[in-house]
């Protein structure tokens, strides 16, 4: 959708956005929760990650359509979310480690208060705030996060550990607390001082930032120079937006330019080299997703540095269903 909106002649990215969109809604259950995993016709099983996405995708629709079908699926998956979340903002069932609860579920903090956003509903933004001081709590003073991978303990990807921070900071953002900011600020600028330093990124870290891996998170990456420019338009450090370039170019360097299957040219690798234990050997679809939101958010404020200084207002990063 938002390909769609910057290049006009290419209307056609809508139509398919919106087909996924139609299809989501199509396998939403009665009681509004959405699959994880690979789908497949009656072997779905919901998923609590999954369905917080996929709301963000929904509302997306919603505003730029105006359908109320996508308000709907939008709404009844949010409230899903909250009834099912635990008392202490935790959630036990649907997850994608039995009993687990990771760091990285700020991520699904953040499009509930987008379904917040929408709704109005109370509700929303109570429960989002019950899991990301959950996750508070969780800082080290060395900035990490811990229990930010898929499993208890040990390591994370860098994949999952900038998850932890862009559920931080946006969420700040729409509910005005610095605290969520600060945090995943602070997260973030601990893995841009080591970008700095080696002009690269491992593919996961453990609580001491000690590296645990010898290959490339290109997911991570990409994802990872989203949250860093998010955060250069609020502070508007050159550094941030810098190294967000920077990670964008170790990404772009790796995409598929050619291959037998036509299908997988433009394809990100989870990782670099390929066998990386991140994704190994696969092309997640979300990875090619948060290559494109780097490059068009990179875009426009590489745009909007050419403008006479002048005619630029004060810029801060707004709380809005269409961020990247």
């Amino acid at each position: 959708l938002q390909l769609s909106r910057v290049q006009p002649r290419s209307a056609r990215f809508k139509t398919h956005a919106l087909r996924m969109a139609d299809w989501v809604c199509e396998l939403q259950s009665e009681d509004g929760g959405l699959p994880g995993g690979l789908y497949r016709p009656g072997k779905a099983t919901k998923s609590i990650f999954n369905t917080a996405q996929m709301v963000k995708g929904l509302a997306a629709a919603w505003q730029e359509t105006d359908q109320r079908k996508y308000y709907q699926a939008t709404e009844r998956a949010v409230d899903w979310l909250c009834s099912s979340q635990e008392a202490d903002g935790s959630w036990k069932k649907y997850a994608y480690v039995s009993d687990f609860f990771p760091s990285y579920y700020t991520r699904v903090a953040w499009p509930i208060l987008i379904g917040y956003q929408l709704t109005g509903k109370q509700a929303h933004a109570d429960a989002a705030r019950r899991t990301l001081d959950r996750v508070l709590s969780r800082q080290l003073p060395n900035g990490y996060v811990a229990d930010c991978g898929f499993k208890p303990g040990g390591y994370a990807f860098l994949h999952t550990m900038v998850y932890t921070i862009r559920g931080l900071i946006e969420s700040g953002l729409i509910l005005g607390d610095e605290r969520y900011w600060q945090a995943g600020e602070r997260f973030a600028h601990e893995l841009l001082t080591r970008f700095e330093q080696r002009r690269y990124l491992a593919g996961a870290y453990d609580p001491e930032f000690r590296e645990a891996s010898s290959y490339i998170c290109l997911t991570g990456n990409a994802q990872l120079a989203i949250a860093w420019m998010r955060i250069y338009q609020r502070n508007r450090d050159p550094r941030y937006l810098k190294a967000a370039s920077g990670a964008i170019d170790i990404v772009a360097a790796k995409q598929v330019k050619q291959a037998r299957d036509p299908n997988l040219v433009g394809a990100i690798p989870g990782s670099s080299p390929s066998w990386g234990r991140y994704m190994a050997f696969r092309y997640p679809n979300w990875a090619a997703k948060f290559f494109m939101d780097a490059l068009l958010l990179e875009a426009s404020l590489l745009a909007e540095l050419k403008t006479p200084r002048e005619s630029q207002s004060p810029q801060h990063p707004q709380p809005t269903t269409q961020t990247p």
